[in-house]
């Protein structure tokens, strides 16, 4: 089992399998640029996740936070993200920035990958 992760534990029921060493040390920044966009967009808001910020626009007005999400976008790329291992998701109505690798597909990989460590080790054992 990976030491740095926090491993699925079936018996405990949802735990993270995010690798503790990402660097998030472009949330705070982020997080600054997500509040500057919400007090300018009406019924915008942000949403802080384990591993990502999302800033959500789906009740502002539909043209203007696109407007602002593009914005925003430009003021990232050459500021608080310009030289971030981070990914940006832009949804139907929102803009999420997370460490780079970090998605469900990575999550099922290292969840696949653990149980076959485990059922090796099973194996192995008997």
């Amino acid at each position: 089992a990976n030491v740095e992760s926090k491993e699925l534990e079936l018996s405990s029921g949802w735990s993270t399998t995010v690798d503790s060493a990402y660097n998030m040390d472009w949330f705070e920044s982020v997080r600054l640029v997500y509040e500057y966009f919400t007090e300018r967009t009406p019924r915008s808001f942000v949403e802080a996740r384990e591993t990502s910020l999302v800033w959500n626009y789906r009740y502002a007005d539909q043209e203007f936070g696109r407007l602002q999400a593009r914005d925003m976008l430009q003021h990232l790329w050459t500021g608080p993200i310009s030289n971030a291992a981070v990914d940006i998701v832009q949804g139907l109505r929102s803009v999420e920035v997370r460490p780079m690798g970090v998605s469900k597909g990575a999550a099922i990989d290292r969840i696949i990958s653990s149980l076959q460590v485990e059922e090796k080790v099973g194996k192995d054992t008997f």
